[in-house]
Parts: C-alpha cells; structure tokens; sequence
C-alpha cells in the first residue's frame, strides 16, 4: 500500500526520499499517513465490532448493524451544520457529538434487545430501523446546508483515508491504545462472558461494569473514526468472523488477531480504492461493496441452524 498509487515509489525511491523534494511529498504527505491511518483505523473498527459481539452475543453485530455508524454520522453532520449557527463550535466538536449520539444509540438499543429478542433477525431489522432515523436526519440537515458547510458534511458519509492528519492518526492511536491496555487487564473477566452473563456472574465478574466498558470502548473507537475520515462499515463485522475461523475464541490470542485482520482488510481496500479506477475511490464504498455479501452469508448461516 505504501509503494502502490499513481505515483510509482519503488523501495530505492524510499530509502532516498529525503533526497528528493517530489517523492519526500508523497510519501510523508500522502502514502504514509494514508497507510497508519488505515492500520490503526482497521484495528478500532475490528476492535469495536469484537466487542459489541461478546457483550450482545451475536456474530451479527457491529457498529454498523447496530446503527452506530450512523447515529456518529448524524452527530458530526450536526457539529457541521447545525451548532456553529448556534454559537457552539470548539475543537474536536465533531468527535465529541459524534460519540454522544453513538453512546446514547448503544444503550437505547441494549435496552430494547433486553426486554425483547436476541434473535439475529430483531437485530438486523432494529439496526435498520435506527440507521434508518439516523440517516432521514442527515440528509434533513444536509439539506438546509450552505454550500461551503455541505462539501464538508457529505464527506462524512463516505469514508476517505486521504483526508486524516497526524495529529488525527496520534488521536485514534492513543484511544486504541488505551482500549487495548485496558482490555488486556479484563480478558479473563470477557472470556467468562462467552460463559453468559449468570456463570459469569458466579465467578466473580462484575458483569455492568464489563458491559459499560465495552460499550464505551466500542463507541469511543468508532466515533473518533467517523469523525476524522468518515464512515467506514463492515470492518468491524466481517473482522471477527474471518478471526473465529482460523483461531480460537480465547481473547488472549481472539482479540489481536482480529484487530491485524481490520488492519489488513482495510489495506486491501486501500489499494483497490487507489486502483480500480484512474480517481480513487472514498475506501468505505470498498469495505461495503464487499461487507455486504458478508452480512447476506452470514444471515442465511443463521436461518440454517
């Protein structure tokens, strides 16, 4: 991904980059932010998609079906458009409402999940539902939108590697980070959760606290994704089921493999994005051209049994 694009960098033209004002740009400038965000941005995607797997029990889960995705889309195009004309407008307001809307929809829909079903088909069709809401509304405010706010708020709605900053790659970094540390102290307590939730219980895990952490963990990920390169969908879906095929559920082994899958799906796409056609392609019409299928396999899986 580093070496692939319109301008052909070779392994030499690498190692001589500072030697050279032309390929030092494109590569500091372009390909190499490029490539960190689309290692660090996979891995959070899977990481989130991981989790809300575990705490609702079902392979169809991820911030996606869920509505997440949407309802930190809404949030950003909101922070756009919306709340400058009120006087609201600080920096990182985009990530900030898009994690309020992304944390408040994970509730809301655990609490209805509840009370109601856990069946695979109330979750697609309760996720259809609240993308549905949430996407009515984006496309309200992009409606009334000034011409030089409505550029901005469409991006959000596709996902694009080529936009994101260092100072932006260190943010989504740190956060994973910090997921990854704390997820690591808590893998006995999530590894008794495929227990459920009252042999858990039995063992001495605190089971709404765990909970409450995974949702934060998971909507804390994917809002700050959303808000800094748009919506990208399916990584956090089809990384988890590629991963349970080749390992393990143990999460000691289960959660790293995943998150290197994200990574690596998201690479992929990348490079497709980049040479499909002779314009790049926003990267989240890759991961949802090929996600779909993914999530059409895995319903019909569930029918079966």
């Amino acid at each position: 991904s580093l070496f692939y694009g319109d301008a052909g960098v070779s392994i030499k033209d690498f190692i001589n980059s500072f030697h050279d004002e032309y390929i030092n740009n494109v590569l500091y400038e372009i390909r190499i932010p490029r490539v960190l965000a689309a290692i660090i941005v996979g891995a959070g995607s899977a990481l989130s998609g991981l989790l809300l797997q575990i705490i609702i029990k079902n392979p169809l889960a991820s911030p996606g079906t869920l509505g997440i995705d949407n309802a930190s889309v809404f949030g950003a195009n909101l922070a756009l458009i919306i709340l400058p004309s009120l006087g609201l407008n600080f920096n990182y307001l985009t990530s900030f409402t898009s994690f309020i809307f992304a944390i408040i929809t994970q509730f809301i829909f655990l609490y209805i999940i509840r009370y109601k079903s856990h069946k695979p088909f109330i979750i697609i069709l309760l996720g259809v539902a609240i993308s549905s809401i949430y996407h009515a509304g984006t496309m309200l405010m992009q409606t009334y939108a000034e011409d030089n706010t409505l550029a901005s708020a469409i991006f959000w709605s596709f996902g694009d590697l080529g936009r994101i900053n260092y100072n932006e790659i260190l943010i989504i970094a740190n956060i994973l980070l910090f997921s990854l540390i704390f997820l690591s102290y808590h893998l006995w307590d999530l590894n008794c959760l495929y227990l459920g939730n009252i042999d858990a219980i039995s063992l001495g895990v605190n089971v709404k606290n765990i909970y409450a952490a995974c949702i934060i963990i998971s909507c804390l990920n994917t809002s700050v994704v959303v808000s800094f390169v748009g919506l990208i969908g399916f990584i956090g879906l089809i990384s988890p089921q590629i991963s349970r095929m080749i390992i393990s559920v143990r999460l000691q082994y289960y959660l790293p493999v995943t998150c290197l899958i994200g990574s690596n799906i998201l690479l992929l796409a990348d490079i497709l994005a980049r040479g499909l056609t002779s314009t790049t392609i926003p990267v989240g019409i890759i991961t949802s051209f090929f996600g779909a299928p993914v999530i059409i396999y895995l319903l019909v899986k569930e029918v079966e049994l």
